[in-house]
């Protein structure tokens, strides 16, 4: 089995994501955590989430919910390790919290491992991101998924669909020693919104599991251990529509054999 670990990304909403225990209780509680909704082996709709796993997170009220399994969210949750469902949680094999609020669905995408668009050229309606990824937002992987948040200037009520692809055909780039793939960030506004302009951040999510398993699969073939990819996006567009590049740091994605 491998898991998936990831480095380099995460911002500082991200931080200490498992050890948020209050004061000297045992009581654990968080909001703004991505999770992803599944079927545990008992049929019980549970939440799959970087601060509890292997472990899924369980509410009964879950199941009263609108969602569905695959389900990427952001949810909150508290969580006493003290309470007799917790305490052999290694041995019923989940953590039983209470959810805080209702969780928030994240529009997914697919990551193609082809040149989706036409980097010598805009997209129409093309949406400049002035960063792929944000210092106010959480950017991270879990289970072959990248929730990733980026920084946008926008109308709040603009509807936007992302784009992230991979162009197989390019080699890979030489840096400081490193071995680094290319991902292209692109957002096409399909409708411009009536109300005023924000600076701010969204977060989406992207199937980026076959271009990671290729990108692990080729560096192994290399005897490495860790692959290193940056994000190139567009962060500004010009009123004569002339515009440029920018890119990501770069960031490392290490596999851990199990």
């Amino acid at each position: 089995m491998k898991k998936l670990f990831f480095a380099g990304l995460l911002s500082v909403c991200a931080l200490g994501l498992i050890s948020c225990l209050e004061g000297g209780s045992n009581m654990q509680s968080r909001s703004g955590v991505p999770g992803i909704v599944q079927f545990d082996k008992n049929m019980r709709m549970v939440i799959m989430s970087p601060d509890f796993y292997p472990y899924p997170f369980y509410d009964p009220s879950i199941a009263a919910l609108e969602l569905d399994p695959g389900d990427c969210i952001f949810f909150g949750y508290a969580v006493d390790f003290n309470d007799e469902n917790n305490i052999n949680y290694q041995t019923t094999g989940y953590i039983q919290g209470t959810l805080s609020g209702q969780p928030i669905v994240v529009d997914e995408y697919p990551c193609n491992s082809y040149l989706e668009k036409d980097t010598s050229a805009l997209i129409p309606n093309e949406q400049a991101v002035a960063y792929a990824t944000s210092s106010n937002g959480y950017s991270i992987f879990f289970l072959d998924k990248l929730f990733l948040s980026s920084d946008v200037t926008m109308d709040t009520d603009q509807k936007t669909w992302w784009y992230l692809y991979h162009d197989s055909t390019l080699p890979v780039k030489e840096v400081d020693g490193k071995r680094v793939y290319t991902l292209f960030l692109r957002a096409e506004i399909t409708y411009p919104g009536k109300k005023p302009v924000i600076n701010g951040y969204t977060t989406n999510v992207f199937d980026t599991k076959r271009f990671v398993d290729t990108i692990m699969s080729l560096e192994k073939a290399e005897g490495n251990s860790t692959a290193y990819f940056q994000i190139l996006h567009i962060n500004e567009i010009k009123d004569d529509s002339t515009y440029t590049w920018a890119q990501s740091e770069i960031i490392p994605i290490n596999i851990a054999e199990e």
